[in-house]
Protein backbone atom coordinates (compact mmCIF):
# COMPACT_ATOMS: atom_id res chain seq x y z
CA UNK A 1 0.00 0.00 0.00
CA UNK A 2 1.08 3.85 -1.19
CA UNK A 3 -0.06 6.57 1.68
CA UNK A 4 0.20 9.84 -0.44
CA UNK A 5 -0.11 12.86 1.63
CA UNK A 6 -0.42 16.25 -0.01
CA UNK A 7 1.45 14.44 -2.88
CA UNK A 8 4.11 13.15 -0.88
CA UNK A 9 3.74 8.98 -1.46
CA UNK A 10 5.41 7.49 2.42
CA UNK A 11 5.73 3.58 2.70
CA UNK A 12 3.58 1.50 5.08
CA UNK A 13 4.20 -2.22 5.43
CA UNK A 14 1.31 -4.12 6.97
CA UNK A 15 -0.39 -7.13 6.70
CA UNK A 16 -3.93 -7.57 5.17
CA UNK A 17 -6.18 -10.21 6.39
CA UNK A 18 -8.07 -12.02 3.49
CA UNK A 19 -11.18 -13.35 5.11
CA UNK A 20 -12.99 -16.03 4.03
CA UNK A 21 -16.73 -15.96 3.35
CA UNK A 22 -18.06 -16.37 6.69
CA UNK A 23 -22.25 -16.45 8.25
CA UNK A 24 -22.10 -15.49 12.18
CA UNK A 25 -24.32 -18.06 14.54
CA UNK A 26 -28.39 -18.02 14.79
CA UNK A 27 -30.13 -19.15 17.37
CA UNK A 28 -33.14 -20.90 16.51
CA UNK A 29 -36.01 -21.49 19.05
CA UNK A 30 -39.50 -23.08 18.60
CA UNK A 31 -41.26 -20.38 19.77
CA UNK A 32 -39.84 -17.10 21.74
CA UNK A 33 -42.87 -16.51 23.32
CA UNK A 34 -44.74 -18.35 25.54
CA UNK A 35 -46.32 -19.16 28.54
CA UNK A 36 -45.12 -19.67 32.15
CA UNK A 37 -44.28 -23.37 32.57
CA UNK A 38 -44.15 -24.75 29.37
CA UNK A 39 -40.60 -25.03 26.85
CA UNK A 40 -39.32 -24.20 23.45
CA UNK A 41 -36.95 -25.88 21.53
CA UNK A 42 -33.41 -24.69 21.59
CA UNK A 43 -31.01 -24.97 18.51
CA UNK A 44 -28.31 -23.51 15.85
CA UNK A 45 -27.57 -24.84 12.55
CA UNK A 46 -23.87 -23.32 12.88
CA UNK A 47 -21.03 -25.56 12.33
CA UNK A 48 -17.78 -24.53 14.88
CA UNK A 49 -15.46 -25.75 16.98
CA UNK A 50 -16.77 -25.01 20.89
CA UNK A 51 -20.61 -23.98 21.93
CA UNK A 52 -21.30 -22.17 24.92
CA UNK A 53 -25.01 -21.60 25.63
CA UNK A 54 -26.40 -19.38 28.72
CA UNK A 55 -29.48 -19.89 29.53
CA UNK A 56 -31.27 -17.61 32.48
CA UNK A 57 -34.38 -18.54 33.71
CA UNK A 58 -34.64 -22.13 31.91
CA UNK A 59 -34.82 -25.72 33.32
CA UNK A 60 -31.60 -25.65 31.65
CA UNK A 61 -29.34 -22.65 32.70
CA UNK A 62 -25.79 -23.83 30.64
CA UNK A 63 -24.84 -26.29 27.92
CA UNK A 64 -22.05 -26.94 25.69
CA UNK A 65 -24.20 -28.81 23.05
CA UNK A 66 -24.44 -27.27 19.71
CA UNK A 67 -28.26 -27.72 20.90
CA UNK A 68 -29.29 -27.81 23.98
CA UNK A 69 -33.14 -29.04 23.28
CA UNK A 70 -35.96 -28.65 25.24
CA UNK A 71 -36.20 -26.32 27.94
CA UNK A 72 -38.97 -25.18 30.28
CA UNK A 73 -39.51 -21.97 31.85
CA UNK A 74 -41.05 -21.92 35.17
CA UNK A 75 -41.40 -18.18 35.63
CA UNK A 76 -42.79 -14.87 33.55
CA UNK A 77 -40.18 -12.20 32.42
CA UNK A 78 -38.13 -11.44 29.53
CA UNK A 79 -34.61 -13.93 29.27
CA UNK A 80 -31.73 -13.41 27.41
CA UNK A 81 -30.62 -16.34 25.41
CA UNK A 82 -26.80 -16.00 24.60
CA UNK A 83 -24.52 -18.83 22.25
CA UNK A 84 -20.81 -17.97 21.75
CA UNK A 85 -19.07 -20.43 19.35
CA UNK A 86 -15.13 -20.47 17.84
CA UNK A 87 -14.62 -21.84 14.19
CA UNK A 88 -11.78 -20.70 12.33
CA UNK A 89 -12.89 -17.33 11.78
CA UNK A 90 -12.73 -16.77 15.22
CA UNK A 91 -15.36 -16.47 18.53
CA UNK A 92 -18.62 -15.00 17.67
CA UNK A 93 -21.46 -14.35 19.88
CA UNK A 94 -25.55 -13.94 19.09
CA UNK A 95 -28.49 -13.55 21.22
CA UNK A 96 -32.35 -13.74 21.59
CA UNK A 97 -35.10 -12.76 24.04
CA UNK A 98 -37.45 -15.38 25.11
CA UNK A 99 -40.42 -13.71 26.25
CA UNK A 100 -42.66 -15.84 29.49
CA UNK A 101 -45.68 -14.63 30.41
CA UNK A 102 -47.82 -14.97 32.78
CA UNK A 103 -50.93 -14.66 30.95
CA UNK A 104 -51.53 -13.68 27.47
CA UNK A 105 -52.94 -10.09 27.98
CA UNK A 106 -54.55 -8.88 25.00
CA UNK A 107 -56.43 -5.46 24.41
CA UNK A 108 -58.02 -4.05 21.16
CA UNK A 109 -58.85 -0.65 23.03
CA UNK A 110 -61.56 1.23 24.06
CA UNK A 111 -65.10 0.83 22.31
CA UNK A 112 -65.04 3.04 18.98
CA UNK A 113 -67.58 5.09 16.84
CA UNK A 114 -65.95 6.28 13.25
CA UNK A 115 -68.34 8.10 10.59
CA UNK A 116 -69.09 5.26 7.84
CA UNK A 117 -67.40 8.34 5.29
CA UNK A 118 -64.02 8.41 6.84
CA UNK A 119 -61.45 5.82 7.32
CA UNK A 120 -62.92 3.00 8.86
CA UNK A 121 -61.19 1.88 12.46
CA UNK A 122 -58.32 -0.81 11.93
CA UNK A 123 -57.65 -3.28 15.09
CA UNK A 124 -54.59 -4.30 16.11
CA UNK A 125 -53.90 -7.57 18.11
CA UNK A 126 -50.31 -6.19 18.62
CA UNK A 127 -48.94 -9.87 19.97
CA UNK A 128 -45.41 -10.76 20.48
CA UNK A 129 -43.49 -12.74 17.48
CA UNK A 130 -44.66 -15.79 17.30
CA UNK A 131 -48.28 -15.57 17.72
CA UNK A 132 -51.21 -16.48 15.79
CA UNK A 133 -54.41 -14.72 15.62
CA UNK A 134 -58.46 -15.64 15.07
CA UNK A 135 -61.05 -12.71 14.52
CA UNK A 136 -64.77 -12.89 15.11
CA UNK A 137 -67.60 -10.59 14.88
CA UNK A 138 -70.48 -10.98 17.00
CA UNK A 139 -69.25 -14.50 17.62
CA UNK A 140 -68.82 -15.69 14.28
CA UNK A 141 -65.15 -16.44 12.59
CA UNK A 142 -64.07 -13.48 10.08
CA UNK A 143 -61.16 -11.60 8.77
CA UNK A 144 -57.89 -13.26 8.11
CA UNK A 145 -55.27 -14.68 10.75
CA UNK A 146 -53.80 -11.65 10.39
CA UNK A 147 -52.19 -8.88 13.40
CA UNK A 148 -54.44 -6.37 12.30
CA UNK A 149 -58.50 -6.43 10.75
CA UNK A 150 -60.39 -3.90 9.49
CA UNK A 151 -63.81 -3.26 10.14
CA UNK A 152 -66.52 -3.17 7.72
CA UNK A 153 -69.89 -3.34 9.99
CA UNK A 154 -70.69 -2.20 13.43
CA UNK A 155 -70.97 -5.00 15.58
CA UNK A 156 -68.72 -6.57 18.74
CA UNK A 157 -65.35 -7.79 17.44
CA UNK A 158 -62.82 -9.95 19.16
CA UNK A 159 -59.61 -11.59 18.54
CA UNK A 160 -57.70 -14.55 20.25
CA UNK A 161 -54.14 -14.46 20.63
CA UNK A 162 -52.22 -17.84 20.93
CA UNK A 163 -48.40 -19.06 21.58
CA UNK A 164 -49.08 -22.49 21.48
CA UNK A 165 -51.39 -24.96 22.92
CA UNK A 166 -52.79 -23.24 26.71
CA UNK A 167 -51.43 -20.24 25.96
CA UNK A 168 -53.92 -17.97 24.98
CA UNK A 169 -55.85 -14.40 25.90
CA UNK A 170 -58.80 -13.01 24.12
CA UNK A 171 -60.66 -9.34 24.25
CA UNK A 172 -64.15 -8.02 22.68
CA UNK A 173 -64.43 -4.46 21.66
CA UNK A 174 -67.59 -3.17 20.00
CA UNK A 175 -67.54 -0.60 17.10
CA UNK A 176 -70.51 1.55 15.98
CA UNK A 177 -69.95 2.48 12.04
CA UNK A 178 -72.61 5.31 12.37
CA UNK A 179 -73.99 7.46 9.39
CA UNK A 180 -75.47 9.93 11.60
CA UNK A 181 -73.18 11.99 14.02
CA UNK A 182 -73.26 10.41 17.94
CA UNK A 183 -74.15 13.77 19.41
CA UNK A 184 -74.91 13.45 23.22
CA UNK A 185 -75.63 16.82 25.00
CA UNK A 186 -76.57 14.83 27.95
CA UNK A 187 -80.04 14.61 30.07
CA UNK A 188 -81.89 17.76 30.81
CA UNK A 189 -80.84 19.61 33.50
CA UNK A 190 -82.60 21.78 36.40
CA UNK A 191 -80.33 23.58 38.11
CA UNK A 192 -80.75 24.87 41.56
CA UNK A 193 -80.88 28.64 42.47
CA UNK A 194 -77.54 29.44 42.85
CA UNK A 195 -75.56 26.97 40.93
CA UNK A 196 -73.15 27.37 38.47
CA UNK A 197 -74.11 27.46 35.53
CA UNK A 198 -72.95 24.68 32.80
CA UNK A 199 -70.52 24.07 30.04
CA UNK A 200 -72.34 21.77 27.47
CA UNK A 201 -70.05 19.43 25.76
CA UNK A 202 -70.55 18.48 21.98
CA UNK A 203 -68.38 15.07 22.14
CA UNK A 204 -66.96 15.08 18.62
CA UNK A 205 -63.57 15.53 18.07
CA UNK A 206 -62.43 17.46 14.92
CA UNK A 207 -65.64 18.89 13.69
CA UNK A 208 -67.56 21.98 12.95
CA UNK A 209 -70.01 23.04 15.58
CA UNK A 210 -73.22 25.44 15.49
CA UNK A 211 -74.83 26.20 18.27
CA UNK A 212 -77.98 27.49 19.35
CA UNK A 213 -80.56 29.02 21.98
CA UNK A 214 -83.86 28.84 21.30
CA UNK A 215 -83.54 28.03 17.86
CA UNK A 216 -81.09 31.41 17.16
CA UNK A 217 -76.75 31.11 16.77
CA UNK A 218 -74.78 31.24 19.99
CA UNK A 219 -71.27 30.91 20.67
CA UNK A 220 -68.65 30.21 18.59
CA UNK A 221 -67.55 27.21 16.56
CA UNK A 222 -66.19 25.04 19.73
CA UNK A 223 -66.73 21.85 21.27
CA UNK A 224 -67.92 23.33 24.20
CA UNK A 225 -70.28 26.53 25.33
CA UNK A 226 -70.82 28.06 28.05
CA UNK A 227 -74.33 28.52 29.28
CA UNK A 228 -75.14 32.10 30.13
CA UNK A 229 -78.54 31.54 30.87
CA UNK A 230 -81.52 28.69 30.77
CA UNK A 231 -83.21 27.81 27.45
CA UNK A 232 -83.31 25.13 25.61
CA UNK A 233 -79.43 24.58 23.85
CA UNK A 234 -79.04 22.79 20.60
CA UNK A 235 -75.65 21.92 18.60
CA UNK A 236 -75.33 20.68 14.86
CA UNK A 237 -72.20 18.95 14.33
CA UNK A 238 -70.33 18.30 11.02
CA UNK A 239 -67.55 15.63 11.07
CA UNK A 240 -64.20 16.23 9.09
CA UNK A 241 -65.22 12.60 6.98
CA UNK A 242 -68.45 14.55 6.17
CA UNK A 243 -71.00 13.01 9.37
CA UNK A 244 -73.58 15.26 10.59
CA UNK A 245 -75.57 15.06 13.71
CA UNK A 246 -77.18 16.96 16.86
CA UNK A 247 -78.87 17.41 19.50
CA UNK A 248 -80.52 19.62 22.04
CA UNK A 249 -80.84 20.37 26.07
CA UNK A 250 -82.98 21.51 28.06
CA UNK A 251 -81.52 23.96 30.91
CA UNK A 252 -83.82 24.89 33.63
CA UNK A 253 -83.61 26.50 36.93
CA UNK A 254 -85.79 24.21 39.47
CA UNK A 255 -86.87 26.27 42.21
CA UNK A 256 -89.16 24.04 44.54
CA UNK A 257 -92.15 25.80 47.16
CA UNK A 258 -93.42 24.10 50.27
CA UNK A 259 -96.21 25.57 52.08
CA UNK A 260 -97.55 23.68 55.21
CA UNK A 261 -100.41 26.17 55.50
CA UNK A 262 -101.41 28.99 58.42
CA UNK A 263 -100.46 28.17 61.89
CA UNK A 264 -103.60 25.80 63.62
CA UNK A 265 -104.63 26.75 66.89
CA UNK A 266 -106.53 23.18 68.13
CA UNK A 267 -108.27 22.28 70.89
CA UNK A 268 -106.99 19.29 72.92
CA UNK A 269 -109.74 16.99 72.70
CA UNK A 270 -109.72 17.14 68.64
CA UNK A 271 -107.44 15.36 66.35
CA UNK A 272 -104.34 16.59 65.87
CA UNK A 273 -104.07 17.56 61.38
CA UNK A 274 -101.82 15.44 58.59
CA UNK A 275 -99.68 18.04 57.51
CA UNK A 276 -98.81 17.93 53.46
CA UNK A 277 -95.59 18.91 52.32
CA UNK A 278 -96.77 18.27 48.30
CA UNK A 279 -94.03 18.25 45.79
CA UNK A 280 -94.93 14.80 44.85
CA UNK A 281 -91.80 12.86 43.82
CA UNK A 282 -89.66 14.63 46.33
CA UNK A 283 -87.88 13.85 49.18
CA UNK A 284 -89.11 14.80 53.02
CA UNK A 285 -87.43 15.32 56.12
CA UNK A 286 -89.50 16.52 58.99
CA UNK A 287 -88.13 18.28 62.08
CA UNK A 288 -90.87 18.63 65.45
CA UNK A 289 -88.71 21.25 67.80
CA UNK A 290 -85.71 21.32 65.75
CA UNK A 291 -84.87 17.85 65.84
CA UNK A 292 -85.21 15.63 63.30
CA UNK A 293 -88.32 12.90 63.65
CA UNK A 294 -86.67 9.52 63.05
CA UNK A 295 -88.36 7.91 60.09
CA UNK A 296 -90.18 10.30 59.04
CA UNK A 297 -89.98 10.67 55.78
CA UNK A 298 -92.99 10.68 53.57
CA UNK A 299 -95.12 13.33 51.95
CA UNK A 300 -97.46 13.51 54.89
CA UNK A 301 -97.07 13.99 58.79
CA UNK A 302 -99.25 12.68 61.34
CA UNK A 303 -98.88 15.25 64.38
CA UNK A 304 -99.50 14.05 67.56
CA UNK A 305 -98.83 17.19 69.85
CA UNK A 306 -99.10 21.14 69.98
CA UNK A 307 -95.14 22.31 68.57
CA UNK A 308 -93.32 24.14 65.90
CA UNK A 309 -93.35 21.53 62.51
CA UNK A 310 -90.71 22.09 60.11
CA UNK A 311 -90.48 20.10 56.94
CA UNK A 312 -87.64 20.56 53.73
CA UNK A 313 -87.91 18.62 50.84
CA UNK A 314 -85.41 17.82 47.96
CA UNK A 315 -86.70 17.54 44.36
CA UNK A 316 -85.67 15.40 42.14
CA UNK A 317 -83.22 17.96 41.09
CA UNK A 318 -81.25 17.92 44.20
CA UNK A 319 -83.38 21.35 44.63
CA UNK A 320 -84.40 22.05 48.58
CA UNK A 321 -87.30 23.72 49.84
CA UNK A 322 -88.50 24.84 53.59
CA UNK A 323 -91.47 25.47 55.39
CA UNK A 324 -92.50 25.41 59.33
CA UNK A 325 -95.98 25.64 60.75
CA UNK A 326 -96.85 26.23 64.24
CA UNK A 327 -99.60 24.06 65.96
CA UNK A 328 -100.98 26.03 69.14
CA UNK A 329 -103.48 23.42 71.73
CA UNK A 330 -105.66 25.07 73.80
CA UNK A 331 -107.95 23.41 76.67
CA UNK A 332 -111.15 21.22 75.90
CA UNK A 333 -114.34 22.86 76.66
CA UNK A 334 -116.97 20.61 78.71
CA UNK A 335 -120.52 22.64 77.53
CA UNK A 336 -123.65 21.91 79.92
CA UNK A 337 -126.92 23.49 80.73
CA UNK A 338 -129.51 23.31 83.07
CA UNK A 339 -133.35 23.42 81.95
CA UNK A 340 -136.92 21.80 82.07
CA UNK A 341 -137.40 18.39 81.01
CA UNK A 342 -141.43 19.42 80.42
CA UNK A 343 -142.84 22.79 79.64
CA UNK A 344 -146.43 24.15 78.18
CA UNK A 345 -146.97 24.97 74.28
CA UNK A 346 -146.07 28.48 75.00
CA UNK A 347 -145.03 29.23 78.53
CA UNK A 348 -141.99 31.01 78.99
CA UNK A 349 -138.79 28.17 80.75
CA UNK A 350 -135.30 29.61 81.02
CA UNK A 351 -132.23 27.65 80.60
CA UNK A 352 -128.68 28.32 82.24
CA UNK A 353 -124.94 27.80 80.96
CA UNK A 354 -123.00 25.66 83.00
CA UNK A 355 -120.07 25.51 80.59
CA UNK A 356 -116.62 25.15 81.97
CA UNK A 357 -114.08 26.73 80.89
CA UNK A 358 -116.10 29.35 80.46
CA UNK A 359 -117.03 30.63 76.92
CA UNK A 360 -117.91 33.93 75.31
CA UNK A 361 -120.19 32.60 72.44
CA UNK A 362 -123.38 30.29 72.86
CA UNK A 363 -125.46 29.14 70.41
CA UNK A 364 -129.07 27.81 71.46
CA UNK A 365 -131.42 25.75 69.05
CA UNK A 366 -134.66 24.74 70.53
CA UNK A 367 -135.67 22.57 67.94
CA UNK A 368 -139.30 23.78 67.65
CA UNK A 369 -138.51 25.99 64.17
CA UNK A 370 -137.58 29.20 66.23
CA UNK A 371 -134.68 31.33 65.51
CA UNK A 372 -131.16 30.44 67.02
CA UNK A 373 -130.78 32.38 70.37
CA UNK A 374 -127.04 33.47 71.16
CA UNK A 375 -127.75 34.55 74.72
CA UNK A 376 -125.93 32.95 77.74
CA UNK A 377 -129.08 32.18 79.67
CA UNK A 378 -132.20 32.26 77.55
CA UNK A 379 -135.89 32.12 78.31
CA UNK A 380 -137.87 30.69 75.73
CA UNK A 381 -141.85 29.71 74.92
CA UNK A 382 -141.93 26.73 72.65
CA UNK A 383 -143.55 27.13 69.29
CA UNK A 384 -144.76 23.46 68.53
CA UNK A 385 -145.57 20.25 71.00
CA UNK A 386 -144.02 17.06 71.14
CA UNK A 387 -140.02 16.13 71.75
CA UNK A 388 -138.01 19.01 70.93
CA UNK A 389 -134.43 18.48 71.06
CA UNK A 390 -132.19 21.79 72.52
CA UNK A 391 -129.22 21.96 71.68
CA UNK A 392 -126.20 24.39 73.09
CA UNK A 393 -123.04 25.17 70.64
CA UNK A 394 -120.56 26.88 73.91
CA UNK A 395 -116.92 28.16 72.18
CA UNK A 396 -114.62 30.52 73.20
CA UNK A 397 -113.29 31.52 69.91
CA UNK A 398 -111.40 28.49 69.23
CA UNK A 399 -112.18 25.36 70.92
CA UNK A 400 -116.20 24.60 70.60
CA UNK A 401 -118.70 22.15 72.26
CA UNK A 402 -122.18 20.66 72.02
CA UNK A 403 -124.68 19.86 75.10
CA UNK A 404 -127.96 18.28 74.45
CA UNK A 405 -131.46 17.52 76.37
CA UNK A 406 -134.86 16.89 75.19
CA UNK A 407 -137.75 18.93 76.24
CA UNK A 408 -141.36 17.45 76.09
CA UNK A 409 -143.63 20.21 75.37
CA UNK A 410 -147.21 19.54 76.00
CA UNK A 411 -150.73 21.17 75.46
CA UNK A 412 -153.02 22.82 77.90
CA UNK A 413 -155.45 20.78 77.43
CA UNK A 414 -158.34 22.69 78.80
CA UNK A 415 -157.38 25.15 76.36
CA UNK A 416 -157.25 23.18 73.30
CA UNK A 417 -160.50 22.50 72.89
CA UNK A 418 -160.23 18.44 72.23
CA UNK A 419 -163.94 16.73 71.66
CA UNK A 420 -164.93 13.27 70.36
CA UNK A 421 -167.80 12.88 68.36
CA UNK A 422 -168.93 10.65 65.64
CA UNK A 423 -171.68 9.45 63.83
CA UNK A 424 -173.18 6.20 62.28
CA UNK A 425 -175.37 5.77 59.07
CA UNK A 426 -177.90 2.97 61.42
CA UNK A 427 -178.03 2.20 65.10
CA UNK A 428 -179.01 -1.21 63.79
CA UNK A 429 -176.91 -3.91 61.81
CA UNK A 430 -178.62 -6.75 60.47
CA UNK A 431 -176.42 -9.49 60.14
CA UNK A 432 -178.06 -10.98 57.24
CA UNK A 433 -177.49 -8.32 54.90
CA UNK A 434 -174.20 -7.00 54.83
CA UNK A 435 -173.59 -6.55 58.56
CA UNK A 436 -171.72 -3.98 58.75
CA UNK A 437 -171.77 -0.10 60.38
CA UNK A 438 -170.43 2.80 58.64
CA UNK A 439 -169.05 5.89 61.03
CA UNK A 440 -168.41 9.06 60.64
CA UNK A 441 -165.85 11.09 62.85
CA UNK A 442 -166.77 14.43 63.97
CA UNK A 443 -163.76 14.91 66.76
CA UNK A 444 -162.47 18.70 66.60
CA UNK A 445 -158.55 19.26 67.38
CA UNK A 446 -157.15 15.61 67.44
CA UNK A 447 -154.33 14.60 65.31
CA UNK A 448 -155.03 10.34 66.31
CA UNK A 449 -157.96 8.18 66.29
CA UNK A 450 -158.43 4.88 68.56
CA UNK A 451 -161.86 3.07 67.66
CA UNK A 452 -162.81 0.44 70.45
CA UNK A 453 -166.40 -1.61 68.79
CA UNK A 454 -166.98 -3.64 72.01
CA UNK A 455 -167.11 -7.06 70.18
CA UNK A 456 -163.33 -7.82 71.28
CA UNK A 457 -161.94 -6.89 67.65
CA UNK A 458 -158.60 -4.82 67.82
CA UNK A 459 -158.74 -1.16 67.96
CA UNK A 460 -158.03 0.70 64.93
CA UNK A 461 -157.03 4.49 63.99
CA UNK A 462 -158.68 4.87 60.73
CA UNK A 463 -160.54 8.38 61.07
CA UNK A 464 -164.22 6.86 59.42
CA UNK A 465 -163.65 3.21 59.14
CA UNK A 466 -166.40 0.55 58.44
CA UNK A 467 -167.02 -2.17 60.79
CA UNK A 468 -168.11 -5.60 60.21
CA UNK A 469 -169.98 -7.69 62.92
CA UNK A 470 -170.33 -11.53 63.09
CA UNK A 471 -172.55 -11.44 66.20
CA UNK A 472 -176.17 -10.65 67.94
CA UNK A 473 -176.33 -8.26 70.22
CA UNK A 474 -175.38 -4.85 71.84
CA UNK A 475 -172.43 -3.48 71.59
CA UNK A 476 -170.46 -0.14 72.40
CA UNK A 477 -168.55 2.35 70.12
CA UNK A 478 -165.83 3.48 72.21
CA UNK A 479 -164.16 6.36 69.90
CA UNK A 480 -161.07 8.47 71.77
CA UNK A 481 -159.55 11.60 69.98
CA UNK A 482 -155.78 12.17 70.70
CA UNK A 483 -153.82 15.21 70.33
CA UNK A 484 -150.32 14.42 72.03
CA UNK A 485 -150.55 14.29 75.81
CA UNK A 486 -154.43 15.28 75.82
CA UNK A 487 -157.56 12.42 75.43
CA UNK A 488 -160.81 12.49 75.57
CA UNK A 489 -164.02 9.75 74.20
CA UNK A 490 -167.22 9.72 73.32
CA UNK A 491 -169.57 6.26 73.31
CA UNK A 492 -172.60 5.29 71.31
CA UNK A 493 -174.66 2.24 71.15
CA UNK A 494 -175.61 -0.33 68.40
CA UNK A 495 -177.87 -3.20 68.14
CA UNK A 496 -176.91 -6.25 66.01
CA UNK A 497 -179.96 -8.73 64.70
CA UNK A 498 -180.09 -11.64 62.63
CA UNK A 499 -182.44 -10.95 59.94
CA UNK A 500 -183.42 -12.37 56.73
CA UNK A 501 -184.91 -15.84 57.71
CA UNK A 502 -187.52 -15.66 55.17
CA UNK A 503 -191.26 -15.46 54.01
CA UNK A 504 -192.05 -19.28 55.40
CA UNK A 505 -191.21 -19.53 59.03
CA UNK A 506 -190.60 -23.21 57.90
CA UNK A 507 -187.23 -22.75 56.25
CA UNK A 508 -184.12 -23.37 58.13
CA UNK A 509 -180.54 -22.47 58.42
CA UNK A 510 -180.03 -26.42 57.63
CA UNK A 511 -181.79 -25.77 54.44
CA UNK A 512 -178.72 -23.63 52.95
CA UNK A 513 -175.31 -24.52 53.55
CA UNK A 514 -172.10 -22.99 53.01
CA UNK A 515 -168.35 -24.39 53.52
CA UNK A 516 -166.11 -23.45 54.79
CA UNK A 517 -166.97 -20.12 55.89
CA UNK A 518 -164.82 -18.58 56.47
CA UNK A 519 -162.62 -19.63 53.52
CA UNK A 520 -159.71 -18.27 50.74
CA UNK A 521 -162.38 -17.67 47.94
CA UNK A 522 -162.80 -21.71 47.30
CA UNK A 523 -165.89 -22.82 48.87
CA UNK A 524 -169.20 -24.98 47.78
CA UNK A 525 -173.25 -24.16 48.28
CA UNK A 526 -175.75 -26.69 48.93
CA UNK A 527 -179.41 -26.23 48.88
CA UNK A 528 -181.79 -29.29 49.90
CA UNK A 529 -185.80 -28.51 50.02
CA UNK A 530 -188.46 -30.95 51.07
CA UNK A 531 -190.21 -30.02 48.41
CA UNK A 532 -189.44 -29.17 44.77
CA UNK A 533 -189.66 -25.15 44.23
CA UNK A 534 -188.10 -23.04 41.49
CA UNK A 535 -184.71 -20.92 42.87
CA UNK A 536 -183.29 -17.79 42.08
CA UNK A 537 -179.20 -17.53 43.15
CA UNK A 538 -177.46 -14.78 43.57
CA UNK A 539 -174.06 -13.44 45.01
CA UNK A 540 -172.62 -9.91 45.61
CA UNK A 541 -170.17 -7.91 47.30
CA UNK A 542 -170.37 -5.73 50.56
CA UNK A 543 -171.06 -2.66 47.56
CA UNK A 544 -173.90 -4.62 46.32
CA UNK A 545 -172.04 -5.82 42.42
CA UNK A 546 -172.95 -8.78 41.89
CA UNK A 547 -170.68 -11.76 41.73
CA UNK A 548 -172.95 -14.49 40.39
CA UNK A 549 -176.75 -14.73 39.31
CA UNK A 550 -178.43 -18.17 38.48
CA UNK A 551 -181.87 -19.10 37.83
CA UNK A 552 -183.28 -22.90 38.35
CA UNK A 553 -186.60 -24.62 37.23
CA UNK A 554 -188.17 -26.44 40.47
CA UNK A 555 -185.90 -28.98 42.03
CA UNK A 556 -185.35 -30.28 45.85
CA UNK A 557 -181.58 -30.16 45.53
CA UNK A 558 -178.84 -27.83 44.02
CA UNK A 559 -174.70 -27.78 44.50
CA UNK A 560 -172.20 -25.81 43.14
CA UNK A 561 -168.37 -24.71 44.09
CA UNK A 562 -166.94 -21.41 43.53
CA UNK A 563 -163.15 -20.01 43.42
CA UNK A 564 -163.46 -16.63 44.32
CA UNK A 565 -159.30 -16.74 45.09
CA UNK A 566 -158.83 -13.91 42.70
CA UNK A 567 -161.45 -11.39 43.46
CA UNK A 568 -160.78 -8.92 46.58
CA UNK A 569 -161.20 -10.20 49.89
CA UNK A 570 -163.89 -9.40 52.48
CA UNK A 571 -167.36 -10.06 53.07
CA UNK A 572 -169.92 -11.21 50.22
CA UNK A 573 -173.98 -12.07 50.79
CA UNK A 574 -175.43 -15.04 49.31
CA UNK A 575 -179.69 -15.12 48.27
CA UNK A 576 -181.24 -18.16 47.47
CA UNK A 577 -185.01 -16.89 47.25
CA UNK A 578 -187.52 -20.19 46.57
CA UNK A 579 -191.31 -20.75 46.33
CA UNK A 580 -191.22 -20.92 50.01
CA UNK A 581 -189.07 -17.79 51.17
CA UNK A 582 -185.38 -15.85 50.93
CA UNK A 583 -182.77 -17.64 52.53
CA UNK A 584 -179.58 -15.27 52.93
CA UNK A 585 -175.32 -16.30 54.62
CA UNK A 586 -172.66 -14.06 54.79
CA UNK A 587 -169.37 -15.62 52.91
CA UNK A 588 -166.32 -14.15 54.46
CA UNK A 589 -163.26 -14.17 52.13
CA UNK A 590 -160.04 -14.29 53.67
Amino acid sequence: LTLIVDGVPYFYANYILVEEEFEPPVIDATRTTLCAGQSTDLSTTFVGDSYQWNIPGGSITTSTDQNPGTVTFATAGDYVIELITTSCCGTSKTTDTIHVLDQVEVDLGDDIRACFLGDLPVLDGNGNDGATYAWTLNGFPTGLPFQTLETTVTGTYGVTISYGAGCSGTDEVEVEIYTVTPVDLGPDQALCPGNPLPILDAGIDNASYAWTLGGNPIGTNDIQLQVSVPGNYAVSVVEEDGCTGSDDVQVVVSQPSVFLGADINICANEAFPVLNALNQGATYEWYYEGVLIPGQVSQTLQTTQGGTYDVVITNIYGCQATDQLEINTFPSLNAAFAGPTTATLGATVSFQDQTTPAVNSWTWNFGDGTPVVTQQNPSHAFAAVGPRPVFLIASNGICSDTAYSVVDVRWDCPQLGLTAGFTTNTDTVVLSGFGNVQLTNTSTNATQYSWDFGDGSNSVPTVNPVHVYSEVGTYTITLTAINYNCTTTTTQSITVVEFGVGIEENLTDGHLQVYPNPNTGLFAVEVELETASAMAIELNNVLGQRVYQTELTPQTYWRKEFDLSSYVKGVYMLSVSTDRGVMQRKIIIQ
